[in-house]
Parts: C-alpha cells; structure tokens; sequence
C-alpha cells in the first residue's frame, strides 16, 4: 500500500476501454517518467505514456472490479 506525500493532484482527462481502462490523467508533473508508480484514486498504477501537460496508465479489470477507478 502506498502511503506516501500527496505531491499533486491531477484530473482525469479521458477514459478509453481496451483490456481494462486507459486512463490519460492531467497533472502539473514535471519530471514523471514511464514506469514510474503513481496513485490514482488510491491505487498504484504504472505510467505507461508521458504526454503534454500529464501522463497516461492502464487499469486492468481486477483495479476496475475493486476500486472506484470502475465506477
């Protein structure tokens, strides 16, 4: 469980389906990097994509099914 300092916090911007939930998130992070860890909603996802103004995870269906990221 990750119980670090909340540094910022972020939006969500888009939300596609595709093998669980893209999930593109809109955050002041200047120095994110891929594959760093990052709590979304209370759950450690993986940044998969850095992009403009943000960064983009997957969540996959068992983070879908027992978290609030599904609803």
């Amino acid at each position: 469980m990750f119980t670090g300092i909340v540094a910022a916090v972020g939006r969500l911007a888009a939300v596609s389906q595709n093998n669980g939930a893209a999930l593109r998130i809109t955050a002041p992070f200047r120095a994110v990097k891929k594959g760093e860890s990052i709590a979304v909603n209370g759950a450690c996802l993986t940044v998969e994509r850095v992009v403009k103004g943000g960064f983009t995870v997957q969540a996959v269906g068992t983070t879908l099914g027992r978290t609030l990221i599904g609803e």
